[in-house]
């Protein structure tokens, strides 16, 4: 599983993905900071928090890169978070997943543009259209 999802930070190129997992710093509004681990497949959905931090379904969280510390927000779309997901067949594409713990929502950013898993993807679908 490891092999098949490299994630890197869109302003550091540093690697996201480690032993099967990918791995963010989350930041909460009352300041609480904990490293946000994810599933790499896109449209899997769950997390943990290490050191153990209980989130609320609907709280907005800010994620950074563990190494260069920058915001990982997307610029185009405020609520959701972008990574580079390198593919097996060489190419590149953005991974935007929604930072709004409990919302089910990815997009795969390529050419095409096509690639959706989650609740709610026709809406964001149309606006971007």
């Amino acid at each position: 599983m490891s092999e098949k999802y490299k994630y890197t930070c869109p302003k550091c190129s540093a690697g996201l993905s480690q032993a099967g997992e990918v791995m963010l710093t989350m930041t909460r509004t009352t300041g609480e900071k904990t490293n946000l681990i994810l599933h790499p497949q896109p449209g899997v959905y769950g997390y943990y928090c290490n050191p153990p931090l209980a989130l609320d379904d609907g709280e907005l969280v800010e994620c950074y890169c563990p190494y260069c510390w920058e915001n990982l927000g997307s610029e185009n779309f405020p609520n959701f978070v972008s990574l580079k997901l390198h593919k097996l067949d060489g190419s590149n594409v953005k991974v935007l997943f929604s930072r709004l713990v409990g919302q089910h929502k990815t997009f795969i950013v390529n050419e095409e543009f096509t690639e959706k898993y989650g609740e709610g993807s026709k809406k964001i679908l149309s606006a971007v259209s």
